[in-house]
C-alpha cells in the first residue's frame, strides 16, 4: 500500500505509519503462541552423589560394597536394585553369636587403641591403673564400673556402644572376604565416599598394580598379593611398603581363613612336578615365619618376624625337613605322590624353602 501511494503521487505523498505495538504479531485465523519462561532446571546433589556412588559401586561389585551404598543411600532409586545385588551375592550369616570377649578383639586392634580407651576411662572419673596399652584386671574392673555408670550391661569388655559412650572411635570388621573372591585390580578412587575404613583403603593402596584378595579375621585385614616368581626377601620388602608384614598365623581358624583366601584363585600358587621324587607340588603364599641362624635343624630356633613367639603350627607331612641349607622361610605347600591334578587340592599346611625358592604370592597382615 505505501508503495502504491507513493507511485501515483510520483513521490510527493508518504502515508505516515503509527503504531504502539511492541509485541510480534501475525495475520491470520490462528493466534500466534506466546513465549513462556522456563523454569530453571534443579539440580539434586543427593541424587548426582547417589548416581556416582552407585557407578563405583558396579565397578567394585562386591558385598561390602553395596552394603555401604545401601547405608549411604538407603532411600535412593538406585537402593532397591543395590539390595538385590546385595541379596544375590551376600553369604549366610553365621548362627554363632561372638562371645563379648571376641567381639572385643575385632573393635579393639592395637595396643593403640587400648591406650586410648584407658585415658578415656581416666577423662570419666575411673582410674584402670597406668594408660599402657594392656588390659588387665585393673582395667576390666573400671571398663565394668564405667558400664555400668551408663546402664550398659557390666561385661568388662569394649564393644561399640561402651566405646561411643568413651568417645572413642572405633573400626568395626567383620570376618569375612571384603574383596572379589578372585585376584583383581582395584582403582582406590572407586571406593572414595563409600569405603570409612582407613585400613581397608590402606590395603588397596598394597601394590596397587597387582590383582589381590583381602578380608579381615579378628580385626585384623589380609591381603593375598599376586607376585610372579616372588623370593622371600622380595615379599617381606613389599610386605613392609604397604605398612604391614607377611602374615603371622596363631591359631587353626585364621590359618583356614587365610588359607580361604589363597586358595580362590590358582593364580596364587606356582605347581609343577618333581620327577626325582615323582611327587606334584603346589606352592602357595609366603607368610612370616622365619628360622634364625643357628636354630637347630630343621624345628627349632622358628619366630614370626614381627615378635609374636610361635603357639601354632601346620606343618606339611615331614615338614620343616631342611631339604637344603638356607630352607629358613616358611610358605603355604603340599605335594602329593604320582601324576595328580595339583590344581584341585586346597592348601593348608607349611613347608620350610630357601632364598632362592619362589612362588606367586605373599600374604601381608595389617593392624
Amino acid at each position: 500500500m505505501i508503495r502504491q501511494v507513493r507511485s501515483e503521487t510520483k513521490d510527493r505523498q508518504s502515508p505516515q505509519l503509527l503504531s504502539s505495538l511492541v509485541l510480534e504479531f501475525y495475520f491470520g485465523p490462528e493466534k500466534a503462541a506466546i513465549p513462556e519462561e522456563k523454569a530453571p532446571e534443579v539440580i539434586d546433589p543427593v541424587a548426582i552423589e547417589a548416581e556416582a556412588d552407585f557407578r563405583k559401586a558396579l565397578r567394585i561389585n562386591t558385598a561390602r560394597t553395596w552394603k555401604q551404598f545401601v547405608a549411604k543411600h538407603r532411600s535412593s532409586e538406585q537402593a532397591v536394585l543395590a539390595r538385590q545385588f546385595l541379596q544375590q551375592m551376600q553369604p549366610a550369616g553365621s548362627t554363632i553369636t561372638p562371645t563379648a570377649q571376641e567381639k572385643e578383639s575385632r573393635f579393639v586392634t592395637s595396643p593403640q587403641k587400648r591406650k586410648e580407651i584407658q585415658i578415656a576411662l581416666a577423662a570419666k572419673g575411673i582410674t584402670s591403673g597406668t594408660a599402657d596399652g594392656a588390659f588387665g584386671s585393673q582395667t576390666r574392673q573400671a571398663i565394668t564400673a564405667f558400664q555400668r555408670s551408663v546402664g550398659l550391661p557390666g561385661t568388662g569388655f569394649v564393644n561399640e556402644e561402651t566405646a561411643d559412650r568413651l568417645g572413642v572411635s572405633l573400626n568395626w570388621r567383620e570376618d569375612g572376604i571384603y574383596s572379589s573372591t578372585n585376584a583383581r585390580r582395584y582403582d582406590p578412587e572407586d571406593f572414595s565416599g563409600l569405603e570409612t575404613d582407613p585400613v581397608v583403603l590402606k590395603a588397596l593402596a598394597c601394590a596397587p598394580r597387582s590383582p589381590k584378595v583381602f578380608g579381615s579375621f579378628s580385626g585384623h585385614l589380609y591381603i593375598v598379593v599376586q607376585h610372579i616368581m616372588a623370593v622371600h626377601m622380595i615379599a617381606d620388602e613389599l610386605a613392609k611398603k604397604c605398612g604391614g608384614y607377611l602374615a603371622v598365623i596363631t591359631s587353626k581358624a585364621e590359618n583356614e581363613f587365610v588359607a580361604s583366601l589363597m586358595n580362590g584363585d590358582q593364580s596364587f600358587f606356582h605347581m609343577g612336578f618333581d620327577v626325582s621324587e615323582s611327587t606334584g607340588y603346589k606352592m602357595g603364599s609366603w607368610i612370616g615365619l622365619v628360622q634364625d641362624e643357628g636354630g637347630r635343624e630343621p624345628r627349632s630356633g622358628w619366630r614370626w618376624q614381627n615378635g609374636q613367639p610361635l603357639a601354632y603350627g601346620n606343618w606339611n607331612s615331614g615338614k620343616p625337613n631342611e631339604h637344603k641349607k638356607g630352607d629358613d622361610f616358611a610358605m603355604y605347600f603340599d605335594e602329593r605322590r604320582g601324576q595328580k591334578d595339583m590344581k584341585s587340592v586346597r592348601v593348608l599346611t607349611w613347608d620350610d624353602m630357601g632364598p632362592g625358592d619362589a612362588t606367586n604370592s605373599y600374604v601381608v597382615e595389617l593392624e
